[in-house]
């Protein structure tokens, strides 16, 4: 496997675990009503949303490798 197949795989798994995690901050939320969880969570997206864009953006530059 080479590098950028393994980053690829990288950024895709990490873009399920912040969502996943994210979930469950929402899940979190809505049986406390805490709102250091939904904070948490709209983070938690925004950063699940931003690794998208990285891996589009790297797949881009070394599409030719």
């Amino acid at each position: 496997m080479s590098l950028k197949v393994f980053h690829i795989i990288f950024i895709a798994s990490t873009v399920v675990l912040t969502w996943g995690y994210g979930i469950w901050l929402l899940q979190s939320y809505i049986s406390t009503n805490e709102v250091v969880y939904i904070l948490g969570a709209m983070v938690s997206f925004v950063v699940g949303i931003g690794l998208i864009f990285y891996g589009i953006v790297f797949f881009r530059k070394f599409r030719h490798i």
